[in-house]
């Protein structure tokens, strides 16, 4: 960890205090609805990505149940177009406890999978999370963030840009500048986005999952992210010992031969490198 946690940068003007009021009393009627009756379909959803209640409840998750529309004025805004309150799992984006920018992903197939509340201002996601780490992880979405922190914040600061073609101005990169590192996770579709970021530093390094296209889907097909990132951050055990008590007969299906054997009665003992943990008694 750093020497003192990191401060969050305001030289990004917030929304208006009317926007910022109505946002925040959004958000936290729908945190309640994500731990109620009404929810259900929403938590069960995240709770398929991996992430458990109380990294939900850390990050102010939520869910809003059905779409309505509101009059601009009420949230300090101009024109006649109203603000769209999307039904889905709702996603705050805080700078120092307020409410800066909300985004649903929706549910529905019909329109865009994510739609941003009129009139935010986005900034890094994860700001008010900083604590000065050594090294920080720049993921694409937010889930993935919250997945990764959840699994590895001891290890590393996590933020996320919100989408492949956000350009964070350099204003907002500011709050990073106290990582030595920083792991450039876009997805596996975002090569080209992610080398424009080694453009801007060369304490970038591009950290691409080795299976699935994002954080989330190497997680879910087992993947062992704080894995990942020691070995990302040079910190890995280099090798693993993996103790099976079976019967002497049980076929041992692997991915290949392990690097050391060893079968003592009804015991078989198999080492793996960390990139070869998988191992299944058939």
């Amino acid at each position: 960890m750093g020497s003192a946690p990191a401060r969050p940068s305001r030289s990004v003007n917030p929304p208006p205090d009317q926007w910022r009021a109505q946002a925040r009393r959004f958000v936290e009627y729908c945190q309640e609805q994500l731990f109620g009756e009404a929810g259900r379909e929403g938590l069960d959803w995240l709770h398929g990505r991996g992430l458990t209640d109380d990294t939900l409840r850390a990050w102010g998750l939520g869910w809003h149940g059905r779409d309505r529309w509101r009059n601009p004025d009420r949230w300090g805004l101009d024109g006649d177009k109203k603000v769209w309150l999307a039904a889905g799992v709702i996603i705050p984006w805080m700078v120092e406890g307020d409410v800066w920018h909300v985004k649903t992903r929706r549910f529905d197939d019909d329109g865009p999978k994510y739609v941003r509340v009129r009139g935010g201002q986005p900034t890094l996601y994860g700001l008010d999370r900083l604590t000065g780490r050594k090294a920080a992880v720049i993921c694409e979405g937010e889930l993935d963030a919250i997945l990764l922190w959840q699994e590895a914040e001891d290890l590393v600061d996590v933020v996320a840009i919100g989408s492949k073609a956000s350009k964070p101005p350099l204003s907002h990169l500011f709050n990073l500048v106290g990582a030595s590192r920083w792991l450039v996770a876009l997805d596996g579709d975002a090569d080209i986005e992610a080398r424009n970021w080694g453009r801007l530093s060369n304490r970038v390094q591009r950290a691409r999952v080795p299976e699935g296209n994002d954080v989330t889907e190497f997680h879910q097909a087992g993947g062992d992210l704080r894995a990942w990132v020691e070995v990302h951050l040079g910190e890995a055990t280099p090798w693993k010992t993996i103790t099976l008590s079976v019967p002497a007969d049980t076929p041992l299906a692997t991915p290949g031969d392990p690097d050391r054997w060893e079968q003592h009665g009804d015991h078989i003992i198999a080492t793996y490198t960390r990139e070869e943990l998988k191992l299944a008694v058939g």
